[in-house]
């Protein structure tokens, strides 16, 4: 919006001949006799947190991927190439990785059609091109495989219509699958088959991977016994209908021993009265874990929310103190 009101206001002699802007970057063409440090000015004065930096291109400027250069002869245009970071490091998708090869190709197709859209002429896009296979073959790939996907690429391209009708629109049966090597691809094809055999549907697969760290778990898994902040149910082993609900920020094992040991506890009460779990060979017989929380408070209010539901006959003393912790959530 600020962009389109300067741009319509400002006079003809600070006016940028050219003016392309993605983002935050911005990319103008003066002519020599105008003044492109009013035109800043008036820039950083749209608003009070916009602060335009420039950077003066003498014969080459690159901007976002694009090396632009100013050709010695005024000739009316710029050249363009593929421009690279000095911290670019080379490395792609190897060639030993495990992946379908048709993400392989898809890449090389990728890079390809970024330096047939961005140079500006087809000696600039060969010059790329060999850039390219020389790239892929640092990272494992024969220059036999990109020679053919470049032969490839540039046939249709040569061949492609600029004014033919677009396809009608059709729908497409995409079924995904795990990539884990060989089986897949055989899947695929067979998966392939049965659709068009039985249903007359033609299906596309698409491949799709994992990575290491869904395989496996950095963190051990805390033992039932250690775990802390969670909300607890105790159930008598001789009859199911006689629980209780209780919360502990502390290791549940803790909290059972101290049922235990308390008479006043309406748990410590059941098991000196009860032969069953009087005679359990764990302290931790009869407790379950329902709920965790990331904090006490937490803890306060799930296990007021669980005692109304549930309502087990040794919580009947709560019901008061649970009723002011649910009040509280809102």
């Amino acid at each position: 919006m600020y962009e389109k009101k300067l741009l319509s206001n400002t006079e003809t002699r600070t006016k940028p001949e050219l003016y392309l802007s993605y983002v935050d970057d911005i990319f103008c063409v003066f002519r020599k006799d105008t003044s492109y440090e009013t035109f800043l000015l008036e820039l950083n004065n749209l608003h009070k947190n916009l602060r335009f930096t420039f950077e003066l291109g003498p014969d080459k400027l690159p901007f976002l991927d694009t090396l632009v250069s100013v050709p010695e002869v005024d000739e009316g245009h710029f050249s363009m190439e593929v421009y690279r970071k000095p911290t670019f490091t080379g490395l792609l998708l190897n060639a030993s990785a495990l992946c379908p090869h048709k993400w392989k190709i898809g890449l090389m197709q990728c890079l390809l059609h970024r330096a047939y859209c961005v140079c500006s002429d087809w000696s600039l896009f060969d010059k790329e091109a060999s850039y390219l296979k020389k790239l892929f073959s640092l990272n494992g790939y024969s220059n036999h495989m990109f020679q053919t996907c470049m032969n490839s690429f540039v046939s249709k391209k040569v061949q492609e219509q600029p004014n033919a009708l677009p396809k009608a629109d059709s729908v497409e049966c995409i079924f995904c699958i795990p990539y884990i090597g060989q089986p897949s691809i055989t899947y695929s094809r067979k998966i392939k088959q049965l659709f068009k055999r039985y249903y007359s549907v033609d299906v596309r697969t698409v491949f799709n991977t994992f990575k290491v760290k869904n395989y496996f778990s950095l963190k051990c898994k805390t033992p039932f016994a250690l775990k802390a902040k969670v909300i607890y149910k105790f159930t008598c082993q001789r009859d199911a209908d006689i629980s209780y609900i209780g919360k502990t920020k502390r290791h549940l094992v803790v909290r059972a021993v101290e049922h235990g040991k308390s008479s006043n506890s309406a748990v410590g009460q059941h098991l000196a009265s009860c032969f069953t779990c009087c005679n359990s060979r764990s302290d931790l017989d009869g407790f379950k874990i329902i709920d965790s929380a990331r904090s006490n408070f937490e803890c306060k209010i799930k296990e007021a929310i669980l005692i109304k539901t549930a309502q087990p006959c040794m919580n009947t003393q709560l019901f008061a103190s649970g009723s002011m912790f649910t009040l509280k959530i809102f």
